[in-house]
């Protein structure tokens, strides 16, 4: 997989050309992730904290993946989530 480094505080993800390795050192907000595309993989690696602050979405049965590993804490703000489950 290719590797692209974060160089922002925070990142939006969404359906690009190809699988990716993100990498970041520094606490990184992520602000959205969307996956609609077929056999994508995301993987964000940070070197410190991780916010995620918007929802993830990711096309079920698709042979979608995405990763969030960091050295630090990965915090969920509580505003994200659903009040109704309607994913199955």
């Amino acid at each position: 997989l290719p590797i692209s480094t974060i160089t922002t505080n925070s990142h939006t993800f969404g359906d690009g050309s190809q699988s990716t390795i993100y990498r970041k050192t520094g606490d990184l907000i992520i602000n959205a992730a969307t996956i609609n595309a077929s056999n994508k993989h995301i993987v964000v690696l940070v070197d410190g904290d991780v916010t995620i602050a918007g929802p993830i979405a990711i096309a079920a049965g698709q042979g979608n993946l995405f990763v969030v590993a960091a050295s630090g804490e990965i915090r969920i703000d509580p505003s994200v989530g659903e009040t109704t489950l309607s994913s199955t």
